[in-house]
């Protein structure tokens, strides 16, 4: 599931079951904003440990992710390349 940040608040904030209703999806990406840590923390606590966010940065003008970061809970702020 690829989705902005803001996004991915709202469907966080209106919807408790989240975790439960898309529990097969396993992988999300957040990419188009910056990714608070509320956003990280409310993830996590509906979504289970199990189910994974990828935070993608990249620049607008090219239309392409350029950094990542996974497990968000876990890690800090963004420190590899997508692409070597």
């Amino acid at each position: 599931m690829v989705v902005v940040p803001s996004l991915l608040d709202a469907m966080l904030e209106s919807e408790e079951e989240l975790g439960t209703r898309l529990q097969k999806v396993k992988y999300w990406v957040s990419s188009g904003e910056k990714l608070m840590k509320w956003t990280v923390e409310e993830f996590e606590r509906r979504m289970g440990r199990d189910t994974r966010l990828l935070n993608l940065y990249g620049s607008s003008e090219v239309s392409a992710d350029a950094t990542w970061i996974g497990d968000m809970g876990r890690r800090g702020p963004i420190r590899k390349k997508a692409a070597a």
